[in-house]
């Protein structure tokens, strides 16, 4: 989360340095919790601006990367960027969830719980969404 005052100190000073947003259009930590928490998802979907146009507009140089194969080109022009701040927006799967090494059956039962109950309220299609962004097909 890229704090606007933050961000406006460090063109005012011209500090150097590479903030990079892993945008995925919501608050994905608040929606795993909510589901870890055997909750239906509410509320933490947004319809996020171009933060790198945002970067741009405040003075800092923005980047934005909506490709995959644009990664390393994004990056290398971030690090290569000595006027001050940079913000590096990349776009990512929205529904890519972030799973730790080990899973406690506890979060296992609370993500089993959301599931049926975002099935019972007719979300059926954000169950299907999650499920095929999320499996390996070997």
């Amino acid at each position: 989360m890229l704090a606007l005052g933050d961000l406006l100190t460090e063109v005012q000073r011209r500090v150097r340095v590479v903030h990079i947003v892993l945008n995925n259009s919501g608050l994905d930590f608040v929606e795993i919790e909510q589901q870890e928490a055997g909750f239906v998802p509410f509320g933490p979907d947004f319809a996020n601006p171009d933060f790198a146009a945002v970067a741009e507009a405040t003075g800092a140089k923005g980047i934005r990367i909506e490709d995959p194969g644009d990664v390393a080109d994004g990056l290398a022009a971030a690090l290569a960027h000595t006027g001050g701040p940079v913000v590096v927006d990349v776009l990512v799967d929205p529904h890519a969830l972030a799973v730790p090494a080990r899973v406690p059956a506890g979060t296992v039962a609370g993500f089993t719980l959301s599931t049926a109950r975002q099935i019972l309220a007719g979300r059926l299609a954000d169950v299907i969404d999650t499920a095929t962004h999320n499996t390996l097909i070997v």
